[in-house]
């Protein structure tokens, strides 16, 4: 693979509101799609160089075998992975590329970081705030909490080395989603909030990891990894999709 411009995409969850927007996206940037599958089967046009999975846990068999078969790298961006799947993934990390993305926007990367910038501070105020996690999806979002509110659990406690006083999930509203952490310290309250009102977010993180793990080697990274490494090296603006 010799970047994105070499690369047959293919599309687990095609027809999900996600799936369908990034086949849309795909298509636009004149990446050739070489798998679609959905529920109604999986339509194989030419291998794939790079899976995207954006559908549910019980595809990931059958996206694991065939990365597998084709040496395609797989970018997975289902929520819920049980332990199970994650030693899968880690296994597969060692035969071709592997992108574990619990939230593919530039946004939640973004307040992956403040928070972690906030707990550095610790040692140097006077208290350490106490955290609290809260997340909005539509009540269409089975799995409560979401994994990008896991996940700002955990980088609060590794960061800071105290655990979230709490972790909040409301199942109500318009899509997409909102996280926040809010932090309390005595008489005050800092708040780094999160909102996603259009899937095109999760678009544009897409297709900014496909040049990237379309040269990378075989391992195991996520998301963020990858965006802390073109962030880095300063990434060109581009023009956002239209849907």
């Amino acid at each position: 693979m010799t970047g994105s411009s070499a690369s047959v995409a293919g599309v687990v969850g095609a027809t999900g509101r996600l799936g369908a927007a990034l086949c849309s996206a795909l298509e636009s940037a004149g990446v050739p799609i070489g798998l679609r599958a959905s529920r109604a089967g999986w339509a194989v046009q030419e291998p794939p160089t790079v899976v995207f999975d954006v559908s549910g846990p019980e595809c990931f068999d059958r996206t694991v075998r065939l990365c597998r078969q084709w040496s395609a790298a797989l970018v997975y961006a289902v929520s819920a992975v049980p332990d199970a799947h994650a030693d899968r993934l880690r296994q597969l990390g060692r035969e071709v590329p592997v992108v574990r993305a619990t939230n593919l926007s530039i946004g939640h990367w973004i307040q992956i970081r403040l928070l972690e910038a906030v707990a550095s501070l610790g040692p140097s105020l006077p208290v350490l705030p106490v955290a609290a996690v809260w997340e909005r999806h539509p009540i269409t979002k089975a799995d409560r909490p979401s994994a990008s509110a896991t996940e700002l659990a955990e980088v609060w406690r590794e960061s800071s080395g105290a655990p979230a006083a709490d972790l909040t999930s409301v199942r109500a509203g318009h899509p997409v989603s909102d996280h926040a952490v809010q932090l309390d310290l005595p008489d005050e309250s800092v708040t780094i909030a999160h909102a996603v009102t259009g899937i095109g977010a999760a678009v544009r993180g897409a297709l900014l990891l496909l040049p990237w793990v379309s040269t990378a080697p075989a391992g195991l990274v996520t998301a963020h990894h990858i965006y802390d490494d073109l962030i880095a090296k300063g990434v060109p603006h581009a023009a956002s999709p239209q849907h």
